[in-house]
């Protein structure tokens, strides 16, 4: 069996063939390094004794060296900027040409502005307006006759005509295709198609019951002016308001000049004096 060396460092070995424990290896951390440290050479002596503690075993160095970053995830000092060199590249930086936050705000600020301004005047809201599914319901719903589509309206206001402009001459103006008295330029019917009134190409009107003229006007004011042109087909008065017509005067004054010719036993008053 081979004479292994011992712990000690007296340099005898042992005649038995025992083999002596090996001592603990401890890892002691690395010193400075030496200019000439004490290594082994080939054909040199050892002059002083070697203490195996003093040295690294194999399998330590490796784990020392496994321990040590990659080379590969990390970069080298060519591969990046120091302080003095990012401090040089920040202060060579011209900012004069970009924004501010504060001046970009404003800017942002303006142009909503703008564009709220150009919707409103150039836009409808969504409120006023049908959407298409709005539009299709209404076109289903509506009904067709001969040429015309009609709607029925459901208040007075979607039958009623109001002119957006007040500088207009005339609010409503419907024109005749002629001037003939038998054309019927508007005509009014009730709910069981009955004739009520109608004006007629040629300026005439005809209403068919009860004609209330002037009734806003104020007491003592006209309330029917005809231009000079007769007012004919007045019936006999009844109440003491109501006007008469050509015969029914003609006749009552003929009938009270005959009773006073004929001294008939009644009492008449002509020009405040008693007959």
């Amino acid at each position: 069996m081979a004479n292994v060396f011992g712990g000690n460092n007296s340099g005898s070995c042992s005649t038995g063939g025992q083999i002596l424990p090996a001592p603990r290896q401890t890892v002691s951390p690395a010193g400075p390094i030496s200019s000439s440290p004490n290594v082994f050479k080939g054909g040199s002596s050892v002059t002083k004794d070697i203490d195996l503690r003093d040295y690294y075993t194999r399998r330590q160095i490796d784990k020392a060296l496994a321990a040590k970053a990659d080379s590969t995830s990390v970069y080298t000092n060519t591969e990046v900027y120091n302080k003095s060199e990012v401090d040089g590249k920040i202060s060579a930086l011209n900012i004069s040409n970009y924004a501010t936050n504060t001046a970009l705000s404003t800017t942002v600020s303006a142009l909503e502005s703008t564009i709220n301004n150009t919707l409103t005047n150039n836009y409808y809201q969504t409120s006023v307006l049908y959407t298409r599914a709005e539009v299709d319901t209404l076109v289903s719903g509506a009904t067709t006759s001969g040429d015309y589509v009609s709607r029925a309206p459901s208040a007075v206001s979607e039958a009623t005509i109001t002119p957006s402009s007040t500088s207009l001459t005339v609010s409503l103006l419907v024109r005749s295709s002629n001037n003939t008295e038998t054309t019927e330029v508007q005509r009014w019917e009730n709910t069981a198609t009955d004739f009520l009134a109608a004006i007629y190409a040629d300026g005439k009107a005809k209403f068919t019951n009860y004609t209330s003229i002037g009734e806003n006007v104020s007491s003592g004011s006209i309330a029917l002016f005809t231009n000079d042109r007769r007012v004919s087909g007045v019936a006999d008065p009844v109440n003491p308001s109501d006007a008469v017509n050509k015969l029914y005067m003609e006749t009552f004054i003929t009938t009270t000049l005959d009773d006073v010719i004929n001294d008939v036993d009644e009492n008449y008053i002509v020009d405040a004096l008693e007959y």
